[in-house]
């Protein structure tokens, strides 16, 4: 009896001994939402310019398929874009921890956001004729792993809202509209092709209903609307945070375009239109956040599409070609201590193997 005794004593002391090792429950760590960089500025502020080798906010990498990137030695926010894709879409670029789409408020609800993203680019490699090449090009804003990631994408000659290369509202060409942007060059009505072709674009995002207007420059310098979606046209933005990208389709290295200054500001600035207060307190559809037309920002009409003619194409200038860093994060997982495989005895069974030790050594003695 007295062995009897002994084993269940040591039995009682082991459970105790892993009861106070292993944690009843292992967690798995959550990362914390940040919305610093947004809540920090003022509306119209400007929250962040691309620096393409990469800092503190950004680490921009191949997201979907390679996609090489040179930066500027004299400018991190200018690069030159040059997809190796065949036949297919490629991303460079990554979230922006700080500047959130939508997340939680503290109250159980979400907030939204919105975003101005200004960008230039500019088409200067020459084909065989010695004109400047149609490199196509896009911008994009959310997950670009999702199946319909959103943003912007054209040519020197057409551009339009887009998820990735589904077409949003149709492609939007120039010519056709009667729209005369900057930095455009005409074969048709003379111009010099041989001239770097340099335009400025932007990107409203309103994150609560979920709707994009697209910007661009005219020849006397001033931002029209050429296109913008209606509430229903998108489903929703992908991804938590901001996740800017430079998309190319189909180039395999032949085409190559520049970029600078890609501008991320607070808030609608252009269009002026405004983000409701609390829009999920009681409100079940969005509000209508329109506003008056501001000064010479219209709607360019709808009329018949065509698609941007491809030239002749050559092999792209072998430059100095840096591989963007790699910002890839990748989560831990859950650990456990001690007795983390088994599960915790609970202390109702460490009492009963007391209370029956106590009974055997009794009936010992």
């Amino acid at each position: 009896m007295k062995k009897i005794a002994a084993i269940l004593a040591a039995i009682m002391i082991l459970a105790m001994l892993c009861g106070t090792i292993v944690p009843v429950s292992a967690t798995e760590e959550v990362e914390e939402f940040d919305s610093s960089l947004y809540d920090a500025a003022a509306e119209g502020d400007l929250l962040y310019t691309l620096n393409f080798n990469g800092d503190e906010y950004w680490q921009p990498t191949n997201l979907v398929r390679e996609t090489i990137i040179t930066v500027d030695p004299d400018n991190p926010n200018k690069c030159l874009v040059n997809s190796m894709a065949n036949d297919a879409r490629s991303h460079w670029g990554g979230i922006i921890k700080g500047l959130p789409i939508s997340g939680p408020t503290g109250d159980g609800s979400d907030d939204y956001y919105a975003y101005t993203i200004e960008f230039k680019t500019s088409r200067d490699q020459l084909d065989a004729d010695g004109n400047c090449m149609d490199t196509n090009f896009g911008l994009y804003f959310d997950d670009p792993n999702a199946p319909t990631p959103h943003g912007v994408y054209g040519y020197t000659y057409n551009f339009s809202l887009m998820y990735t290369t589904e077409r949003l509202l149709g492609k939007y060409t120039f010519l056709n509209e009667g729209f005369n942007p900057q930095g455009i060059n005409y074969q048709a009505e003379g111009a010099d092709k041989t001239q770097a072709s340099v335009q400025e674009y932007a990107i409203e995002v309103n994150a609560y209903d979920d709707t994009m207007k697209l910007f661009m420059k005219d020849s006397t310098g001033e931002w029209q609307c050429i296109q913008a979606s209606e509430v229903g046209d998108v489903m929703s933005f992908e991804g938590t945070y901001l996740c800017p990208t430079l998309y190319q389709y189909n180039n395999e290295g032949r085409m190559q375009i520049t970029v600078d200054y890609v501008k991320i500001y607070k808030g609608m600035t252009l269009s002026g239109d405004e983000l409701p207060v609390n829009p999920d307190a009681g409100n079940d559809t969005p509000a209508d956040t329109t506003t008056a037309p501001q000064g010479n920002t219209t709607t360019a009409p709808q009329g018949n599409t065509t698609t941007a003619p491809q030239g002749n194409t050559t092999t792209a200038p072998q430059g100095n070609t840096t591989t963007a860093p790699q910002g890839n994060t990748t989560t831990e997982a859950p650990k456990s201590n001690g007795c983390g495989g088994f599960a915790v005895l609970p202390v109702s069974i460490v009492a009963i193997l007391g209370l029956a030790v106590t009974v055997v050594v009794k009936k010992a003695i």
